[in-house]
């Protein structure tokens, strides 16, 4: 008798187990991210990654109460990969959806303008301080576009440069800005530094 219990017993836990089996799921994650991208300068900008701009030379009398730019340089900038050489996607490997988005910030707010964000401070040892001189870049939608001036007090709203996927190329231009009023920027050295961010929807 007691043996018989003990088999009932075994055999009740049997059923109690298959009536407690519970489906569940399998969750699979995954990513495919975009390659490391930087950007090459081409067309009046030079370097790989680090790009260079040279403003033409140009005199003070540029400049008068009036007409407060000056030295307007177009430059094309391509996305490539870390080799410089080599377009991070072919022409059309890259849906509108997808296209990256170029951002321009500076190291501080003292490298702007305070009262006029998009007036890059002129960090040039020999500048002046007296009468200084600015600079300003524009972002373009398309080559031959007039473009939108860059404002470094809000990077999320500020003007960006389209991609031009079918040329792998983002347009820009950079001036002079003698700031607003009538003083005349004397001659001085000019130099300004931005940072570059690429993202991608």
């Amino acid at each position: 008798m007691k043996n018989l219990k003990m088999a009932v017993g075994i055999l009740a836990l049997g059923i109690s187990s298959l009536a407690l089996a519970n489906t569940g799921t399998i969750t699979i994650n995954g990513k495919i991210y975009n390659e490391t991208c930087i950007l090459s300068g081409s067309s009046n900008a030079n370097g790989t990654k680090n790009i260079v701009v040279n403003l033409p030379t140009i005199s003070s009398s540029s400049f008068t109460a009036s007409e407060r730019v000056s030295g307007k340089q177009d430059f094309n900038l391509s996305l490539t990969k870390t080799d410089g050489t080599t377009a991070c996607y072919t022409a059309g490997g890259l849906g509108a959806s997808l296209a990256p988005v170029v951002t321009l910030s500076t190291s501080s707010s003292g490298d702007y303008n305070a009262t006029e964000p998009t007036a890059l401070v002129n960090k040039a040892p020999t500048k002046s301080t007296t009468n200084p001189v600015f600079v300003q870049i524009l972002a373009k939608s398309n080559s031959a576009g007039a473009g939108t001036l860059v404002d470094y007090s809000n990077t999320s709203t500020q003007a960006k440069a389209t991609y031009d996927s079918a040329s792998n190329k983002f347009y820009y231009s950079a001036q002079y800005y003698a700031g607003t009023g009538t003083i005349i920027p004397e001659a001085q050295n000019v130099n300004a530094v931005i940072t570059y961010n690429i993202t991608y929807p």
